[in-house]
């Protein structure tokens, strides 16, 4: 996962690159922050390709240790997703 420092140096070299190209890039950023029960924190987590390639004992393992680590409180989750839009130049 990249740095905070990595991602913002990528997005002002996207925005460059897309500037060079004639295109108005505006880039959003939305952050949720939540609770998720450890339940729906573990079904989350078993959504991601890489558990999904695990065999199904390796799975069953994991998710139970997942849920026996974090407990019956659950978890505090933020999800950040960034929104890049480029406007073309109108020509009459």
């Amino acid at each position: 996962m990249p740095t905070t420092r990595e991602a913002s140096r990528a997005e002002d070299r996207a925005h460059e690159l897309l500037t060079s190209a004639g295109l108005t890039p505006t880039i959003d950023r939305f952050a949720v922050e939540t609770h998720l029960s450890t339940e729906d924190y573990v079904n989350l987590a078993f959504t991601y390709s890489r558990q999904l390639t695990l065999d199904a004992d390796t799975a069953a393992r994991l998710r139970s240790r997942l849920t026996e680590f974090l407990g019956n409180d659950g978890v505090r989750v933020r999800n950040s997703t960034v929104a890049l839009v480029c406007r073309a130049p109108v020509t009459a």
